[in-house]
């Protein structure tokens, strides 16, 4: 039986593939504590290492999972942070076989909601689109940190349909049916709508070559928010930009004490 084409571009946005299960039982001989939460019927797991009043939560992109901060949970405790890592939904040891970035934003103010304030957020591409989701609905940190995440959710929808080749049919189809699922226009969730959230200062920072999520998305986060700054990291990647050192450094030095 053949999946129709905008069928399988919708999958391709809702139905993240999970990598293999890690209990994260140590990261840096650190051992982490597996934190349960419910959510939309399902349960969130986040990973906790420390028990620090000053906090910092990661958020992964799609198709990671927490194992992606391993280089960073020790920076932060060496510094006195207590580290929250979140499993977005349908991703990690989080439960659940769909999601949205939409539902991710809900989930990212859900742990603050359920564990407490947070003093700095860290999101990797779709993690740093869903921070910018929790921000609008009322998530309030002193700093975040986005790495290589997209800000303009129509560009992201579109783009897959043209990945996707479909034809402009299949992609007004696919379009609408995205649009029930978030119960929204994705106009909605592009910067231009967000940009109110974002009222604390932050850093940006993106490979300008990066070929998965165009730089150019980064830029007009930048451009819509004026306590932002965007650093440029060339030759990282969309991935392996979370192992720069330099920008690493520039989320500790950020942390506001």
């Amino acid at each position: 039986m053949t999946t129709s084409p905008h069928l399988t571009a919708l999958l391709g946005l809702t139905q993240p593939r999970r990598g293999p299960a890690s209990d994260l039982p140590a990261v840096l001989g650190h051992t982490a504590e597996r934190l349960l939460l419910p959510f939309e019927g399902e349960h969130l797991t986040v990973w906790r290492w420390g028990n620090a009043r000053r906090r910092v939560l990661l958020i992964h992109g799609w198709e990671d999972d927490s194992r992606l901060w391993q280089a960073w949970v020790g920076a932060y405790l060496a510094r006195g942070v207590q580290v929250l890592s979140l499993d977005l939904p349908a991703h990690g040891h989080s439960t659940g076989t769909t999601t949205t970035v939409v539902q991710c934003g809900r989930a990212v103010a859900e742990v603050a909601a359920q564990l407490g304030s947070l003093d700095q957020a860290v999101g990797h591409s779709m993690g740093s689109a869903a921070l910018l989701s929790a921000f609008q609905r009322g998530l309030q940190v002193a700093h975040s940190v986005h790495i290589a995440g997209p800000s303009v959710l129509t560009h992201v929808v579109h783009g897959a349909a043209q990945h996707a080749n479909l034809s402009p049919a299949d992609t007004a189809t696919f379009v609408g049916e995205f649009e029930h699922l978030i119960g929204s226009p994705t106009t909605d969730w592009d910067i231009g709508a967000l940009a109110s959230g974002l009222c604390h200062p932050g850093l940006i920072a993106h490979d300008p070559a990066d070929r998965r999520v165009p730089f150019a998305e980064s830029v007009e986060l930048h451009v819509h928010w004026p306590r932002s700054i965007l650093l440029p990291l060339e030759d990282t990647g969309h991935r392996r930009i979370v192992d720069s050192a330099e920008l690493q450094q520039r989320a500790l030095e950020a942390f506001p004490w």
